[in-house]
């Protein structure tokens, strides 16, 4: 069930993010572009949720050789 949440709510995420691509380039939703073609004209090569990933792992590893104190 949680899971089922997630990748919904990574789907959300997504799309809003290709909205947002889509405007920047000033492409209509209904128009036949596809997303790979947004993003390479933009030239984002990553979704926001492999930034976000990574930007976890970072901390994860900043967290991780904190001292105990």
């Amino acid at each position: 069930m949680l899971k089922l949440i997630l990748e919904t709510r990574k789907s959300k995420i997504v799309s809003t993010e290709m909205g947002w691509l889509r405007k920047i380039l000033g492409v209509s939703g209904l128009q036949k572009v596809r997303t790979e073609t947004v993003r390479n004209i933009l030239e984002q090569e990553e979704t926001i949720i492999i930034k976000i990933q990574k930007r976890r792992l970072t901390w994860f590893g900043h967290v991780e050789r904190m001292k105990d104190n």
